[in-house]
């Protein structure tokens, strides 16, 4: 290794022949004798001509690569912030030209966040304490003014959006890094992002979503899943989940549900387990676990306490879906995975380390479950994370709870700064999706006024040292620099994509068979019948489309499997668009004629779970032009609620001014469902397929806001298979289908009997719903799920297809 001084790297500004990169963990050992202790510091740097053990290389020419020999790899845009002691890198953050103890990465991460947290000036951590929202989109290396407002306010949290502009992407994180590099104690950007394998519209990558790994029953599948999500995340500067979503499936209407793992929950938390253990750890060349290292992602389990038992399945994002109701009295069943799960990790990370708060508001006549405000603002509902079972991780909201317009459910009264205020008294370290930072300092003030100066100080102090330990667990504060090409490389590689359609075909879920999958024979390809498949336009909060009839897999990748067969398009015949052009109808497909159909050996109809209509909403239950409550549907043929299950009064409603409550009752009202044509779709196919010849469903909970569940009563009786799967690519199915790998996976959800049985579940309760009984005599129930021999029963139905858990079995800490 060469030998290089502070001055030598100054002149050249780069050097090559890096020695590659090295263990990337705070806190390696370097072979040092003993580590100075606290009083020992600042540290001058090494006398001019010291032997150096660290190496240099520019990369991408916007920062430098610094390779310690035995210690963590650096990165810098500034690389006259190296200094060397002890023949080591460290990077001179504070300008001081000397080594502080928080700038010393041989030092526990945890005591380095402490030391750093009292040495800052208190006015300049309101910044820390905000994640911005509006920071997305940007793909450039250059940095805009509006965004250099932000960062010079002390912003130092902020939504990094990705979809195919992956260089762009890390190029711009890179360039805020460097121009947060050059402002006080330089505390590098914590990016974060909700799940990029996401249910709901924001997801592009391949791998499984939670619920679809639950459908494995395998926590092992979870786990090798977030091991490559991690390295994707940190490729891209991502060092921040907004997830594992950790919430229950327990209202099967929930449109959330696709991103949770399963409606039960000791399932739930052993995937979370798995989940947020690989997500956490970075993992050598063998795959042993490290713990915190240069691949770890920190993880933010969300919607504390859990947000499952959604009233009548409306979402909590609007103010129409703001209850979480209790009619059997088990709020403790959602705490389970956060608890037993997140929190006592099998990884060497030990715990989640951030935790998200619901929207919800806990509903009780008697304020069970504390006052009847969202999450953020109850002392009763953060003090079991933080008191109960002793959390010293970072809380932060949900999005936009201190904006009037945003979604501070119980606290609309108040202003912005009293929320903080509120929140603050609850435990609250961290505000999620806005930059009101002159909110948060006057929240702060008036949280001093209210319960003494010194006392908030400190207490400001404490969520600094949970927010820049999050930081230094995972290098961030040494190197927060990424390589572009290994951006690419990594995110968008043939491998990932060819491993992560692997891992999805294990979670398909074979719910009937009477013959038409078999294992594959080897011989010539089929004639298949695929349907074309009617998408309507919609405008909703997650985005508008418009209508049109695609193919459901790629066409090519189609007549790899199958001598194709399907449908036409005719001219469009529907209401005319905004260009005054007429729009495509469902009956503007031409389907295929009985005598293209002759020659098929089956028919393979891909179809969508039930997809209500939402407005402006997130998963709908709301008419926003007749302003009525209206039924979420789980059938495709028009429901209206008027069985003897639907109550005529809801649980829970917002309080009038008048001092009474809203009844958010949907009684005799119909639901609004998009996709009821899926049903056509499929008994088009069972009608017209020549006799004798089967018809396989392969039914998806995928699009916007998806319902996870189906009354396949409409159409199970005249199916001769069906396939069902969780927000996967519908290329998963194709293997399994045409009998090339067997189906492994189960149920992580119940079926319903019939929209009444869905009426007639308990919001609150796990797996207590009627379940769809075919004419075999099976039950589609939560853990059911078919091979090539029949219903599957090994040792994942005996660990899970028991009794449910109803509350945590850790015990508190106070």
């Amino acid at each position: 290794m060469e030998n290089i001084t502070r001055r030598d790297l100054i002149k050249t500004g780069t050097l090559a022949g890096v020695v590659g990169a090295l263990a990337g963990c705070a806190g390696t050992s370097t072979g040092a004798s003993k580590l100075p202790s606290e009083s020992d510091y600042p540290i001058s740097p090494d006398p001019e001509g010291t032997k150096a053990k660290w190496a240099s290389e520019e990369v991408a020419r916007s920062w430098t690569r610094i390779s310690n020999e035995g210690g963590p790899t650096l990165g810098v845009a500034d690389a006259s912030k190296i200094i060397q002691v002890d023949g080591l890198a460290f990077k001179d953050l504070n300008g001081n030209g000397k080594l502080d103890f928080w700038e010393d990465w041989r030092q526990d991460p945890e005591a380095r966040a402490a030391a750093l947290a009292q040495e800052m000036d208190l006015a300049d951590i309101p910044g820390l304490m905000v994640v911005d929202g509006t920071m997305s989109g940007f793909n450039s290396g250059t940095v805009p003014d509006e965004v250099k407002t932000l960062l010079d306010e002390g912003v130092r949290g902020a939504n990094l959006s990705v979809t195919d502009e992956v260089k762009g992407a890390a190029a711009f994180a890179n360039a805020t890094q460097a121009y947060v590099e050059s402002r006080p104690n330089g505390i590098p950007m914590d990016y974060s992002t909700d799940p990029r394998n996401s249910g709901w519209g924001i997801g592009v990558s391949p791998y499984p979503d939670n619920l679809a790994l639950a459908a494995s029953f395998t926590p092992e599948l979870a786990t090798e899943a977030y091991k490559e999500l991690s390295v994707e995340y940190r490729a891209l500067g991502i060092t921040t989940l907004l997830g594992p979503q950790t919430d229950v499936a327990v209202e099967p209407r929930w449109g959330r549900n696709t991103a949770a793992f399963g409606a039960d929950p000791a399932l739930s938390r052993d995937m979370m387990k798995a989940a947020t253990s690989a997500l956490q750890s970075t993992f050598n060349e063998k795959g042993d676990d490290q713990g915190w290292g240069a691949d770890s992602v920190n993880a933010m389990m969300k919607h504390f306490p859990g947000d499952g038992a959604a009233q009548a399945g409306r979402e909590a994002h609007d103010a129409t879906g703001q209850f979480n109701v209790y009619p059997k009295s088990l709020f403790r069943a959602g705490l389970v995975p956060f608890i037993d799960g997140a929190l006592h990790l099998d990884g060497k990370t030990g715990s989640s380390s951030a935790a998200m708060t619901s929207y919800s508001v806990a509903w009780s006549e008697d304020e069970e479950y504390g006052e009847l405000v969202g999450t953020a603002f109850s002392k009763y509902k953060v003090g079991i994370l933080r008191n109960d079972y002793g959390f010293d991780g970072v809380i932060c909201t949900d999005w936009q709870v201190l904006e009037d317009e945003g979604k501070c459910w119980g606290v609309e009264k108040l202003t912005p700064a009293q929320r903080v205020e509120k929140a603050l008294e609850a435990g609250v370290d961290q505000f999620g999706g806005g930059s009101m930072i002159d909110s948060v300092a006057q929240g702060i003030d008036l949280y001093r006024k209210s319960s003494g100066e010194d006392a908030a100080n400190e207490q400001i102090r404490q969520s600094a040292r949970r927010l820049l330990a999050n930081r230094f667990r995972i290098g961030l504060f040494e190197n927060p620099y990424v390589d572009p090409q290994r951006s690419a490389d990594v995110v968008m590689g043939e491998k990932t994509t060819e491993q992560a359609y692997d891992m999805q075909e294990k979670t398909v879920v074979m719910i009937k068979n009477d013959g038409a999958i078999k294992k594959a024979d080897g011989t010539s390809k089929p004639r298949v019948y695929v349907p074309l498949v009617f998408t309507p336009g919609v405008m909703g909060f997650v985005g508008q489309s418009f209508s049109s009839a695609d193919l459901p897999v790629d066409e090519e990748i189609l007549s790899e499997y199958f001598d194709l067969v399907t449908d036409t398009v005719g001219d469009p015949t529907g209401e005319p668009g905004e260009d005054g052009k007429a729009t495509l109808q469902y009956s503007d497909i031409v389907r295929a004629t009985p005598e293209e159909l002759a020659g098929c050996d089956y028919a393979l109809v891909f179809t969508r779970t039930t997809q209500n209509t939402t407005f402006w909403s997130i998963t709908g239950g709301f008419n926003m032009f007749t302003q009525e409550f209206v039924p979420l549907s789980m059938q495709y043929r028009p429901y209206v609620a008027d069985g003897p299950n639907v109550p005529q009064v809801s649980t829970a409603g917002r309080l009038l001014d008048d001092g009474t409550r809203e009844n958010q009752s949907y009684y005799g009202k119909q639901a609004l469902v998009d996709n009821g044509t899926d049903l056509d779709m499929i008994q088009w196919a069972q009608r017209n397929m020549p006799e004798g010849k089967p018809v396989i469903v392969a039914i998806n909970a995928k699009g916007k806001s998806p319902i996870a569940g189906q009354v396949v009563g409409e159409f199970e009786p005249d199916s001769n298979a069906i396939l069902y799967g969780f927000n996967i690519d519908n290329r998963a199915f194709l293997d399994i289908a045409t009998g090339k790998v067997e189906p492994s996976a189960l149920l992580p959800i119940q079926l319903p009997a019939s929209m009444d049985a869905v009426e007639g579940q308990a919001e609150d309760a796990p797996r207590d719903m009627e379940c769809y009984e075919d004419a075999a005599g099976n039950v589609y129930d939560f853990g059911f799920g078919l091979n090539w021999s029949g219903q599957i029963k090994d040792e994942r139905t005996e660990k899970y297809c028991v009794d449910p858990l109803t509350e945590p079995e850790s015990p508190k800490v106070s």
